[in-house]
């Protein structure tokens, strides 16, 4: 098409360009409004830079299956379903295909059943209208019979694929037959009728993880297996039996139970394997297996947020959380807790108390659990209608019974916390001494920090002297200046504040002592932590430094290949690195190649952190810096707990988003660096949760903030840009937000205020429409997902095809959108100034239609950095620095664009001082962090940010309560 030519193969595609052409994209002279050049683009952008296509001689090669995206965690069948079909419509204009399959497929069997070694499923193929069984062939994205060529959608694509792989096998295991019938029945359609014969009363689920089940045997053993989170059968034994007979098939597999047919995909399969590798934990291990599992089980394959427990004898199962087992007074074993009790009622006697347990709860039916364990006791589970009519009782009974407060007496409940446990707080707060840093620690630098920076220095040397003082008593604080003031330099010359005080008391011990510093950082970091060292420094204050991540100095300090906790523990004791065979080389068995040397700097990431726990667990560090700290703000993820387990004088929690979406997290953040100061998470909440749920009125949310600020202290260190407005001077911009809206915390800009277009009102109409025929929640979350990408574009309203937008002219495009309108509005004043602009937008697909009509608009070829683009690479124009440098070398007016996600940490684009937000993220949070990319200390320009907002002639639109509610969120 078009001098284009797509070649398919198997499960390959080959996209190709005729010689002129390729002449012409090779020289940047391919006009953006051609077909070819939106190929070449979305080839590049979409595939190679994601490492899902090569280059081959005049154009790319792919696996069709690469062209879709993963699916999310805890992404529903059906919503993922939904995106794939939406990721699919794109790919109909890329890839020019022809029209969709339609017609009727017959399930054809020959053989006794399964079993029968002559067993054999054949697929027949019927076109419509026709009647006619015709001969076809299938590859890549096609089916093509004797007289036509048909496209094929992802299911249908993926059941074709497992037909041709099942042809090409020499003998069958009844898996075999079962995986290819399971993805036949999956294929949907009103163009597509199917014929499944003996089949027909099959279900067919999909295994979305793997989570462990424990037994207690009758002799103390514990016993692991599979847990299948999807399936719909409770039938235990008949899925282990499936499991142990598909044994050394292929990595996917379908398990066949009862009349359900259940497929695992590969990375459920590697779960199952995992924990099948593991088996049984002895007695004599099982307390520390329960405390430890992620030294047993390997956290990327097996979902370890939740596990089932039951003794042998009991067929119900026990869903528990990491939390319940590290909390608990009781032993690490469940048999310990009462007897199994059917009323929970009795046992709850507050609001807060039945949250906890319907939270619980809920989580132990999604886990396909009988029993839950809350308070110390064993709860039988009903079904989940009763449950919910039973909990909703005892919810208005609470209410009820609890005496209607007055304000007073609310602030007297919050004060009783501060009577209970504040005592401990203050004399945390009380063991805090300032100490002056080392004269020495200034020395040495390439410049000197700012008079605000040096507190922060002095303020983690703080830390570190109340430390040792106190018997480690003080463990750490947070660090949550805002982004952009430098945050990275203090913490480095804070570490050196450290050493030198080390060197000074007694330098001998401290150049033999094998004690270290560390840094965890997302991966994205890692290098600019290390270049920092030496900008900073003539001459840095660490022995050396260890960048710990696989493309860097892993190999040379781990023993034998393979992350330690896979792998199977036989030690009786605390698990140290002597026992593993796949560990990190830490302690003196290592001799002088081992990695906890004197004075060292280690930079790793929160991944390694987590999957090298027991050996980073094992040293010692002077300070351990935890950079962008919001990444182990959930306490039951296996890198909380990592965070927490090491050894450490002080934690200094790096962030300047402390608190993203609740109050928890910062209880979370700062119970790891400073664990005896709000004691345990529901005391926290009941203190500081519980009171914002009970009276939500700014005043309360006020008074609870102020309170939470001052329990936390000296351990608590933030300062905005603004606070600091005065002292940064000239370093720090100006900045100006405008909307399109009368605020009185924002400039009003009329050009960023539009009218939705004619068509726009109508696509929004019809979908509030289609939402009051259906009141469930369901609709209501399509109907706002519809409305999002309405005010975008209301051609993509119903759709993320790009192909509905593909032969419409440059008004069309630009003005039948009120955003799109001020978008181009202010991209042409920003062109006119000759400077430079972030967009930022969520969508792929929204993406993908504004860089082509960037490029014609403009004749700007855009880059896109979004999740998928890379951090490292060889071709240092690949990665995110990559194409940020290359946006700011050239001179004058440029654009790029931005996903808020990808661009929330290790993003400096200094080199734009304009924003725009094209589509805004649901957190608030991040929005901030998107808008500290360029809004920092090395701007050098006022910056200036932007919030269309498109309105409805009738009502408040999708825009004006979006903002409302971000609004609110971020007071």
């Amino acid at each position: 098409h078009d001098g284009v030519t797509f070649s398919h193969s198997d499960d390959t595609i080959d996209i190709t360009f005729d010689e002129n052409i390729n002449s012409a994209l090779e020289s940047d002279q391919l006009p953006a409004d051609t077909y070819a050049w939106e190929v070449n683009d979305f080839c590049k952008s979409e595939l190679v830079d994601r490492e899902k296509a090569i280059t081959i001689d005049r154009g790319f090669r792919c696996n069709v299956f690469d062209l879709f995206s993963d699916p999310f965690e805890d992404e529903s069948e059906d919503d993922y379903r939904t995106r794939t079909m939406d990721e699919y419509n794109q790919l109909r204009h890329i890839f020019h295909l022809p029209n969709q399959l339609s017609g009727h497929i017959e399930l054809k069997t020959s053989g006794l059943n399964a079993y029968d070694p002559n067993y054999q499923v054949r697929i027949v193929y019927i076109e419509k209208g026709s009647g006619v069984q015709r001969p076809y062939e299938t590859a890549g994205l096609i089916l093509k019979t004797t007289r036509n060529l048909y496209r094929l959608d992802y299911y249908q694509l993926k059941a074709f694929s497992e037909y041709r792989k099942y042809l090409s096998k020499l003998s069958y295991h009844e898996n075999d037959h079962y995986n290819l019938v399971g993805h036949f029945k999956r294929i949907t359609g009103d163009d597509i009728t199917k014929e499944e014969n003996r089949f027909r009363d099959l279900i067919v689920s999909e295994v979305q993880k793997v989570r462990l089940q424990i037994t207690e045997l009758e002799n103390g053993d514990l016993e692991l297996s599979p847990n299948l989170v999807g399936s719909k059968t409770k039938d235990e034994n008949a899925i282990r039996r499936e499991i142990n007979l598909t044994k050394g098939t292929d990595t996917s597999k379908t398990l066949h139970v009862g009349r359900e047919l259940i497929q695992v995909n590969e990375q459920a399969a590697k779960g199952i394997k995992e924990i099948q590798s593991v088996g049984t934990i002895k007695k004599e291990e099982a307390a520390d297996f329960l405390q430890n599992i992620g030294s047993y089980i390997d956290g990327d394959k097996v979902d370890l947020d939740g596990f089932s427990y039951r003794v042998l004898g009991i067929t119900e199962y026990i869903h528990t959380d990491f939390v319940d087992i590290q909390e608990s007074d009781n032993d690490w074993f469940i048999s310990s807790l009462a007897s199994v009790i059917e009323d929970f009622e009795p046992f709850i006697k507050s609001v807060n108390e039945l949250d906890a347990f319907e939270d619980k709860s809920a989580k132990a039916l999604q886990n396909k659990a009988d029993q839950v364990a809350f308070k110390d006791r064993v709860f039988e589970l009903p079904e989940k209608e009763e449950l919910e009519q039973r909990i909703g009782k005892l919810r208005v009974d609470l209410e009820n019974k609890e005496p209607e407060q007055t304000p007073e007496k609310k602030v007297r409940k919050t004060l009783t916390f501060k009577i209970k446990y504040m005592e401990k707080a203050e004399q945390l707060q009380n063991l805090f001494e300032t100490y002056d840093i080392p004269t020495s620690t200034l020395d040495h630098l390439n410049y000197q920090p700012y008079e605000y920076q040096k507190e922060a220095i002095q303020w983690i040397y703080s830390l570190y002297r109340s430390s040792i003082n106190s018997d480690r008593e003080v463990r750490g604080g947070i660090l949550a200046d805002d982004m952009g003031l430098g945050k990275t330099i203090s913490s480095l010359l804070g570490m050196k504040a450290i050493i030198e005080h080390q060197k000074a008391t007694d330098r001998e011990a401290y150049l033999s002592r094998n004690k270290c510093f560390m840094v965890v950082a997302p991966l994205s970091l890692l290098k600019n932590w290390y270049e920092e060292v030496y900008k900073f420094f003539d001459v840095h204050p660490f022995s050396d430094i260890v960048i710990l991540n696989s493309q860097n100095d892993l190999k040379k300090f781990r023993y034998e290949k393979g992350i330690e906790r896979s792998q199977e523990v036989s030690a009786t004791g605390p698990i140290l690195p002597k026992n593993l065979k796949r560990c990190l080389k830490v302690g003196e068995d290592f001799g002088p190649g081992r990695l906890d040397a004197p004075g060292r700097l280690i930079l790793t990431t929160y991944e390694t952190m987590r999957d090298y726990q027991f050996s980073l667990s094992q040293m010692e560090f002077y300070c351990v810096i935890f950079d962008e700290a919001q990444k182990i703000k959930n306490p039951n993820t296996l890198a909380s707990r990592s965070a927490k387990a090491l050894t450490s004088d002080i934690n200094i929690m790096s962030t300047g988003t402390p608190v993203e979406n609740n109050l928890q997290e910062y209880w979370c953040i700062m119970d790891t660096a400073n664990p005896n100061l709000f004691g345990a998470p529901e005391l926290f909440n009941e203190a500081f949760v519980q009171p914002i749920k009970e009276n939500s009125s700014d005043e309360m949310k006020l008074r609870v903030g102020k309170e939470l600020y001052q329990m936390s202290g000296p351990f608590l260190l933030r300062r905005s840009k603004e606070e600091l407005r005065d002292v940064l001077g000239d370093r720090l911009p100006n900045k100006y937000e405008y909307k399109g809206i009368e605020n009185e915390d924002y400039l009003y800009l009329e050009s960023l205020d539009n009218m939705l277009s004619p068509k726009q009102v109508q696509h929004y109409d019809t979908v509030l429409e289609m939402k009051w025929k259906d009141p469930t929640l369901g609709a209501a979350l399509s109907a706002l997902h519809h409305l999002r990408k309405c005010m975008i574009h209301p051609d993509l309203t119903f759709s993320n095809s790009v192909e509905h937008l593909a032969n419409v002219t440059r008004d069309e495009f630009w003005n039948e959108s009120a955003k799109l309108q001020s978008l181009l509005a202010t991209l042409h004043q920003i062109k006119a100034k000759d400077e430079k602009v972030i967009i930022f937008s969520l969508s792929k697909s929204i993406q993908y239609l504004a860089k082509k009509w960037l490029k014609v608009e403009f004749g700007l070829n855009v880059d896109v950095i979004s999740g998928d683009t890379k951090v490292e690479s060889p071709r240092v124009e690949e990665t995110r620095l990559g194409k940020i440098e290359k946006f700011g070398e050239k001179p004058g007016f440029n654009i790029i664009i931005l996903s808020p996600l990808a661009a929330g940490v290790g993003l400096n684009v200094t080199a734009a001082n304009h924003i725009f937000h094209l589509e805004r993220h649901w957190n608030p949070a991040k929005e901030s962090q998107a808008n500290d990319r360029a809004y920092r200390i090395g701007q050098t320009k006022d910056v200036n940010i932007y919030y269309p907002i498109g309105k409805h002639p009738d009502f408040d639109s999708f825009d004006v309560k979006l903002d409302n509610l971000l609004s609110k969120k971020t007071f």
